[in-house]
């Protein structure tokens, strides 16, 4: 690893989820869940057309300490904001982070002139 690397894993990491960090539970699949701090960065909602009616995607990345959740994968489950998110993808992690891509859907509720209401 660079200097860099080095340095911010021993002392920038810990200062960046002191300062920005929230608490989630993170679920491996089929194990236990543990409560761990983490940065997450919400993104903008995507539209998906289904059979069935309209549902939005939602999008997360969340950056947890390599410490706290050791061997992340893609199927395990987040919950921040109470709701539970899905891993769909991560980055390794490099300067002891690792790098979570993790979505939900929902339908999307609509009220107005041409809508129903949904029971």
């Amino acid at each position: 690893m660079s200097d860099f690397t080095d340095l911010f894993e021993a002392s920038g990491m810990p200062q960046l989820l002191a300062v920005m960090g929230e608490t989630i539970i993170y679920t491996p699949a089929g194990e236990a869940a543990v409560s761990v701090t983490a940065v997450v960065e919400r993104l903008e909602g995507q539209s998906q057309d289904y059979v069935d009616g309209d549902a939005a995607t939602y999008q997360a990345m969340v950056h947890v300490s390599v410490a706290s959740v050791a061997s992340p994968a893609v199927g395990d489950t987040v919950t921040f904001d109470g709701l539970d998110w899905a891993v769909v993808g991560m980055l390794p992690g490099d300067a002891g982070l690792h790098t979570l891509r993790v979505e939900r859907s929902a339908p999307k509720e609509r009220a107005g002139q041409g809508h129903r209401l949904r029971r």
